[in-house]
C-alpha cells in the first residue's frame, strides 16, 4: 500500500498516466477476486462450524467498511462467482473486468438455475472484457433468456 501511495503523475507523460490507471484498474479487479474467494471461504467455514452466517457477514461488513446490507450483497456475489460463474471469476482475477461488472453478471443471472447460469457464463466469456456495463447487462439477460 505504501508503494501505491507513492504513485505520482510527476515525470510521466499523459499516455503513461493513462496506462498506469489501466494497470491499477486491473489490480482492483484482481483484488476483488481475491476478496470474493476469501469471503466465500469464510462463509463456508462458519457454516461448517454450525454458526449462523450472519456473524461472518457482520465481520465482513467491518472488514470492507460497509453496511451489513452491502456486506450481504458482497457475500452473495462472492458465492455466485466462486461456485457458479467460474469464467466471470477468471476474468475478474485477470483484471479484465471490474467488481461492478462481475456483480452485473451475478445480478442478471440470479433467477437462473445453476446449469443455466453456467451456460450464460460460457456465452459471455469471449466478450465479457469488451462490453460496457449496460451492454454486459443486456448480453447477460439475452443469454439467460
Amino acid at each position: 500500500m505504501s508503494s501505491l501511495a507513492e504513485v505520482s503523475p510527476e515525470g510521466l507523460t499523459e499516455p503513461e498516466r493513462v496506462a498506469v490507471v489501466a494497470v491499477l484498474e486491473s489490480l482492483k479487479g484482481a483484488a476483488a477476486a481475491a476478496q470474493a474467494r476469501l469471503t466465500a471461504a469464510a462463509v463456508v467455514d462458519r457454516e461448517a462450524l454450525g454458526e449462523d452466517s450472519r456473524s461472518v457477514r457482520a465481520d465482513l461488513a467491518l472488514a470492507r467498511r460497509c453496511s451489513p446490507t452491502v456486506a450481504d450483497q458482497h457475500v452473495g456475489v462472492a458465492k455466485a462467482l466462486v461456485g457458479e460463474l467460474p469464467l466471470t471469476m477468471a476474468a475478474l482475477e485477470r483484471g479484465e473486468i471490474s467488481e461492478r461488472r462481475a456483480t452485473i453478471v451475478v445480478r442478471e443471472t440470479a433467477c437462473l438455475s445453476r446449469e443455466h447460469r453456467g451456460e450464460v457464463d460460457r456465452r459471455l466469456a469471449p466478450v465479457i472484457g469488451s462490453l460496457g456495463d449496460k451492454a454486459l447487462g443486456a448480453a447477460a439477460r439475452r443469454a439467460g433468456a
